[in-house]
């Protein structure tokens, strides 16, 4: 299959899984005093997936189905990272790089991203990598927004980006009638995001008591606006001097928002440690990741972890390394899920034969 063909069965294959419909998630971050931890949950129907971990100084030039005589994005990854990746290799929900900064996105239905300029262009999953692989900080995020921009034939894949740094800064960016829109510094209320357009969530936020209105804050609707209001007010409650580990807290305020069994992964990323917690609906029991462990060089090859796992407590050395066999097991049971075509099995298990290691 030529490189067209594959890219357009990934397009595809993508609006299948990121349909608007599909599915639903809540992040959060937390910064009291030296304190400073993130926390999200993945809410949708599929529950296998693989944690990734992706090296620093990686060359990467991938293509976007669509873009004719545009330029696509390439780079040099700078930064190594954790993610949760749902479609193998490349493709995650949200993760953490090595500067501590966490890059996810939820679903926002009515997203329109910009039209054609000069910026390269990169695809909504690209984006966050491309953010992870290259900046350590909520300003240099901002900063490299001059540079690219996501591109998604038709308007594809609405999403809105929750960004949180190791200083404890925090952006919410969302693609609304075509214009970039940021909510950070005094404009970011609420460091929450779920899947309501983020000024339309704070005003309804302002209607409760506790912020400003009158409303009872209620506990068991799920849907986008009162998970919003839950998180912000278990957020806003977190005391300066805690007497609960952060790590127990933050899964309180993901439990919380949960949505039954559509929660399939719920994961608090520790920023002071350096650890990703994390249960998942097929093994509730808590396990954790120890960045601080891995060689993030290229010398070294990626590694990989199986989120259909039985593991308990620290997971880092059940890592196994990636190759593409892995990627093409996982895709399998993807088919066994989807009955997934034959093309669209192969276009996934080739489109990563490009990455290598930099010579610069």
């Amino acid at each position: 299959m030529n490189k067209l063909g594959i890219i357009f069965l990934l397009s595809i294959l993508v609006v299948f899984f990121e349909a608007p419909t599909s599915h639903s998630c809540t992040v959060f971050s937390i910064t009291k005093g030296a304190t400073i931890f993130y926390g999200e949950n993945y809410d949708y129907h599929v529950k296998e997936g693989l944690v990734v971990v992706n090296k620093r100084g990686v060359k990467k030039s991938p293509q976007v189905f669509g873009l004719g005589d545009q330029k696509a994005a390439s780079w040099i990854s700078k930064h190594g990272s954790v993610t949760f990746n749902t479609l193998g290799r490349e493709y995650f929900h949200g993760g953490m790089n090595t500067k501590g900064l966490l890059v996810t996105g939820l679903i926002l239905r009515g997203s329109q991203y910009p039209a054609v300029d000069s910026r390269d262009a990169v695809s909504h999953a690209q984006y966050k990598q491309y953010l992870l692989d290259n900046c350590a900080t909520v300003e240099e995020v901002m900063a490299v927004q001059s540079r690219i921009r996501i591109y998604a034939r038709n308007q594809n894949y609405p999403i809105h980006f929750f960004i949180a740094d190791a200083t404890g800064q925090c952006v919410v960016i969302e693609y609304l009638n075509g214009e970039r829109v940021v909510h950070k510094g005094a404009n970011l209320i609420a460091n929450v995001l779920s899947n309501s357009e983020y000024a339309y969530a704070i005003n309804y936020l302002k209607e409760h008591k506790g912020f400003g209105g009158k409303k009872d804050i209620l506990q068991s609707r799920t849907n986008s606006l009162d998970r919003f209001v839950r998180a912000s007010s278990m957020v806003q409650s977190y005391p300066s001097k805690p007497s609960a580990e952060p790590v127990d807290y933050g899964f309180k305020i993901l439990s919380s928002v949960a949505q039954g069994n559509r929660t399939v992964w719920r994961i608090i990323y520790d920023v002071n440690n350096m650890r990703i917690y994390f249960r998942t609906l097929l093994n509730t029991k808590l396990q954790y990741i120890d960045m601080k462990s891995f060689d993030f060089s290229c010398d070294t090859p990626s590694l990989v972890l199986d989120l259909t796992n039985t593991l308990t407590g620290d997971v880092t050395p059940y890592f196994k390394k990636y190759t593409q066999k892995v990627n093409q097991e996982f895709i399998m049971r993807m088919a066994d899920t989807y009955r997934l075509p034959e093309k669209i099995l192969n276009a996934l298990t080739t489109h990563v034969y490009g990455l290598s290691c930099s010579q610069e």
